[in-house]
This record gives structure tokens, sequence and C-alpha cells, in this order.
């Protein structure tokens, strides 16, 4: 029987998705799709030629990506919806006088003529003055 040598433990897998954090930065907890795909290609990679990696829990790690992947595009789908849906109320708002800060930062009071969306913030224009829906503090 030819001799075997024992197979050492490769080093941790995990420390590769792991380096240290600089001092400036703040850690987050956020676990995404791609970290998930790096999860299970670093697990396969090093796993005990021995004794794979059971179909059944490939499976169902599988699974937990889709239903990572799939509540990622909820919440995009979600945010988007919300955007829309305070455009469409803010809509209601034209004609009527507000108070809010405008795109300088100063206090400002006037009538609002439109409601547009930029980049998912909703402005109320009125003359060429922008205000940020979420600064306003008056409605007349």
């Amino acid at each position: 029987m030819p001799s075997t040598s024992p197979v050492t433990p490769a080093k941790n897998p995990l420390d590769a998705f792991n380096p240290p954090a600089p001092s400036n930065v703040k850690s987050t907890s956020l676990f995404d799709k791609d970290t998930f795909i790096k999860l299970l290609v670093a697990q396969m990679k090093y796993q005990n030629p021995m004794s794979p990696t059971d179909p059944s829990a490939f499976m169902q790690q599988a699974a937990t990506l889709a239903n990572v992947e799939s509540m990622q595009n909820l919440e995009k789908s979600q945010s988007s919806s919300l955007v829309w849906q305070k455009a469409l109320s803010t809509s209601a708002l034209i004609g009527k006088t507000v108070t809010g800060v405008d795109q300088t930062g100063n206090p400002f009071t006037g009538k609002v003529n439109q409601v547009t969306i930029d980049s998912g913030v909703v402005n109320l224009h009125s003359g060429k003055n922008v205000i940020n829906f979420d600064t306003v503090a008056v409605i007349e």
C-alpha cells in the first residue's frame, strides 16, 4: 500500500474577505450576492477532496443566493416606487405656497409651479428657485 501524506488544512478561505479595515472607514455588515458568490467559490475551492460538499447543501446555497438576489431587486423596486409615490403626492402642491430651504441653503417661500425628480430626489420649483421636498416646513 503506498504511503499517503495527511491532507493539511488550507488557510481559512474567509480570511480573504476580512482584510483589516482602515481606521477611518466604518465597517458595514452588508451581505450582497457578490459576497455570497465569493464565499461559495472559496468554500468549493478549499473543500476536502476526500469528502466533497454534499449536493443538497450546494442546492440549498444556490437557493439562498437566489433569495438574496430577489431581495436586492425588491429593495431597488421599492425605492423607485417610493420616489414616484412621493412625486405623485407632491404634484398636488402645484399652485400652493410652500416654505422650505432652496438650493442655496436659504429659507424660501414661494408658489410651486413644477415638480421634478433628480437622482431620486423630489424637487419643487418656484420660478427659478428649487426646493427639496424634504426641506418643506409649511404648505399653505
